[in-house]
């Protein structure tokens, strides 16, 4: 059977490169990797972007979870139960008690969000929010996306408390990845199903813009 030998090599003070590939013959169905003085860390951050192989590029990253009445958690539960078994590595959290630390420099982020009140982020991210504002970490190296639950109704305040978020992250240096989906729960759509298709979207943004970086 024809698998796919992978090799990476690390060249010290350079981050790993691509050998090339090549064919080769093996019974176990399995492709093999050949790694030559290749550092864990480093694996696995090339795991996180290029998957298991046959799945094409994966991606991991965490959802961060902005709601009142639960609506967000539930999108963001559907986007996990989904796009794992296609080989992404999703961590759901609710903003409950998060701080600015939550955020660590080569990973990326999916804010999933809905407006409180005069469009404020939700009570359960205000810490978040607050903490990132007072703060003020540099984030340099953390890629994110917003999903942003919102009513047009509320013409004003329409999605901010996704907009929020993104004026935050993008003012401390963070890169956004696409655009920021605005959810109009008026138009009788279902967050879920569009927070998912967008969602698949999204992540082969991310995985095109981290090939490109390596």
């Amino acid at each position: 059977m024809l698998v796919w030998v992978l090799r990476m090599h690390y060249v010290r003070n350079r981050a790993p490169n691509w050998m090339g590939v090549q064919p080769s013959s093996a019974g176990s169905g399995k492709v093999l990797i050949g790694l030559k003085n290749l550092r864990l860390e480093e694996f696995s951050a090339w795991r996180r972007v290029w998957g298991e192989a046959g799945r094409g590029l994966t991606t991991s990253f965490t959802i961060l979870v902005g709601t009142m009445t639960g609506t967000a958690e539930l999108v963001a539960e559907e986007i996990k139960e989904a796009l794992e078994p296609k080989g992404h590595e999703i961590e759901v959290k609710v903003m409950d008690g998060l701080d600015a630390a939550v955020f660590e420099r080569g990973r990326t982020y999916l804010i999933c969000t809905s407006t409180y009140g005069q469009g404020d982020v939700p009570d359960n991210g205000m810490k978040l929010y607050d903490d990132l504002a007072a703060r003020r970490p540099d984030l340099t190296g953390v890629r994110y996306g917003v999903l942003s639950l919102g009513d047009r109704t509320y013409a004003q305040t329409f999605c901010h408390g996704g907009k929020r978020f993104d004026e935050i992250l993008t003012a401390l240096k963070a890169e956004r990845i696409g655009d920021i989906l605005m959810h109009d729960a008026s138009a009788g759509t279902v967050p879920e199903e569009v927070g998912l298709a967008w969602t698949e979207t999204w992540v082969e943004a991310v995985a095109s813009s981290l090939s490109e970086a390596a």
